[in-house]
Order: C-alpha cells, then structure tokens, then sequence
C-alpha cells in the first residue's frame, strides 16, 4: 500500500464512512454513502444471523457440515480442495511481505505477478466454494445478515437514511442494487489487519494518535459508537506505542514485517517475564514464542540475507556472530561443541579479538 492509500484508509476510518458509485437497473451510476456500523449495530447483525441461522434449521436447510460431507461422498468438493485453499492462503501470506521488502526491480515483478496468480487462483477456488454451499443454513442466515448490515449502513449523498424504515427496505424491488451495496461496503469499508497494522505504524497515523492519545475525541464519538475498523485500528495503534516506545525497539525492518514483528514482541514478554535466575516468574505475562522463517529466494544475495539478518533480536544476531566466528576458526565442528560458547545466563560470550 502506497502512502497515499494510508491516508485514504485513515480518512475513511476516521469517518466512518465511504462513498461508492453503483449502477442502477438502467446502467447509470447512483452515489451512496456507506456508513460503518456501530458496536450496537453490529450486535443487532449478529442477533439477525442467530434467529436466521435457527429459522433456516427449521424449515430443513442442512448444516454446512452436513453439505461438506455429503460433496465428498459424491467428489464435487473434497479434502483436496480445502488443502489447495490453505496452501495457496499460505503462498499469500508468504509473498505479500516479500513484494513489499524487494529492492530489486526483476525480483519485485516476479514476486508480484505469483502473488496476483495464486490470489486469483484462491479468488477462482472460494468463488466455487460459495456457490456449492450457498443453500446451508450458515448462508442463509449470513444473506439475511448482510441484508440488514445494507439497510443499516446506506445512506444519501446528503448523509440521509436511504432506506428510512424496515419495511421501506423489505419492500425494495432492486436486488442487485443491495448486492452491489453489500459487496461495496465489504471492499470499502472493512480492511484486513496487515492493512490496518501498516496504517497504525504510518507516520500519517501515528501523528494523530499522539495528538489524542487517550482516545476521548479520537473519532468525535463516545466509544461504544466507535466502528469495528476505529476499534481495530486503536487496538494496533497501542501494540505500536510498545515497539515503538520500547528503549530496545527493534530495527525498522523488524516493524514493517508483521511476523518479525510479532516474533520480536513475544521476545521481549518472554524475556521480561523472567527473573534474574532465568526462571519465569509466578503469575507474570505467559508467552509461547515462535521462531519465524524467511526463506532467502537467492543465495547469492547478499542484500537479501543482510535484511532478513537485521530482522533477528539483538541476543540472536549475537548468537549467530558467536557461532560463525567458532566455524570460521574451528571449520568442521559438532552441533553440541559449537553451543559450549553458552553462557549459564543464556546468552553467548563473543571470542577475544585480542
């Protein structure tokens, strides 16, 4: 995301609103405001879904599961194709950070055209998936549910309800227009996290939320008005004061990658959740650290491998240190000498460079 992308998804955040262009029956284009919903809002959407979701089971829709099982009794939809998801959500999520850390042009064009194909393979997949379990239960209640998230959040361009009571919207006649407006408020008004955590440590943002810090007028609303996305953002705004403020803040490429990020958090809430034995304190914050792998696409360079080194906590680019000096002097050496350089505290002693 460019940094003017930044400031129009903060814009629209601290709004709490979108503008969109759908096309009527006729094919003109009509303007609507998309309004977020509300924490009360949002409460009476999921309160929508349950009663849909039991009305759905009493009229004899089958469960999801009931469907799945039924799509691999007959094949139309297996255990493989839920792995080909998986596998290719996890190509995503491995390629987003590296289309935004490449330096190098060719690398960057090539990085990015396997991300454009695997996110249109998924797209193709899921588009699939719905449409085979269109008729559950789940789908039932979740149409009906986005329903009324449409009647609730569309507005005029003049900030008027458009649909002023329920039965106004119950007796709307123009389907794809509400599919067009569910869809819009899905693409313009929700941001999926590593969206909203590259807003929240953007210099864009982060002037603002010094400014109101506390949150009181951050969004010119009380916070149980706030919007699911004003919540999330402040949510990671916080994390980011931690990493930021931290007197052992990690390097910049640390920060801009999430799983880095999130390694080197778990780092320091394991590290301060012990004692001066080594031994974790009673009652204090409990963390299970995760080691996170970047696989270097090119061995021979050396840019690359410097970055991703940079990304590792001070105590482990030590380690590494520590460890390629033993090499170096000793050559071929067993896994079990190499780590007797340990120190009884943890950490590892640098040789002498007298």
């Amino acid at each position: 995301m460019v940094e003017a992308n930044v400031e129009q998804v903060i814009n629209t955040i601290m709004w709490g609103k979108s503008i969109c262009d759908i096309k009527d029956d006729d094919g003109e284009p009509r303007s609507f405001i998309l309004r977020s919903l509300s924490i009360k809002e949002s409460n009476l959407a999921t309160y929508i879904y349950d009663r849909e979701f039991e009305l759905a089971k009493e009229c004899g829709l089958l469960l999801q599961q009931d469907l799945e099982d039924l799509y691999k009794e007959i094949g139309i939809w297996t255990q493989e194709h839920d792995m080909r998801v998986t596998g290719l959500k996890a190509r995503i999520k491995a390629l987003k950070p590296q289309v935004d850390s490449t330096q190098m042009v060719q690398k960057h064009k090539q990085v990015k055209q396997e991300l454009e194909a695997a996110e249109s393979s998924l797209e193709e997949l899921i588009s699939d998936k719905s449409g085979l379990f269109q008729h559950s239960a789940e789908s039932r209640a979740e149409e009906i549910k986005r329903r009324y998230m449409v009647m609730l959040s569309t507005e005029s361009r003049s900030e008027c309800q458009y649909w002023p009571t329920e039965k106004a919207f119950l007796n709307e006649t123009d389907h794809p227009l509400i599919l067009a407006l569910a869809i819009a408020y899905y693409t313009h008004n929700l941001f999926d996290e590593p969206t909203i955590r590259k807003v929240a440590r953007s210099p864009s943002w982060r002037y603002r939320w010094r400014i109101a810090k506390s949150g009181a007028d951050l969004f010119g609303k009380p916070i149980a008005d706030w919007s699911e996305m004003q919540n999330m953002l402040v949510y990671w705004s916080q994390y980011y004061d931690y990493v930021l403020e931290n007197p052992d803040m990690p390097t910049e490429a640390i920060i801009n990658n999430d799983g880095a990020c999130d390694a080197w958090v778990e780092e320091q809430t394991k590290k301060y959740s012990k004692g001066s034995t080594g031994q974790t304190k009673t009652g204090g914050p409990k963390s299970t650290h995760q080691e996170q792998f970047i696989m270097v696409q090119d061995k021979g360079n050396k840019e690359e491998i410097r970055q991703i080194q940079e990304m590792n906590a001070p105590s482990v680019r030590q380690k590494l240190r520590y460890e390629n000096s033993v090499i170096k002097k000793k050559g071929k050496i067993s896994e079990w000498k190499l780590r007797r350089g340990r120190l009884p505290n943890g950490e590892y002693s640098l040789p002498s460079t007298r």
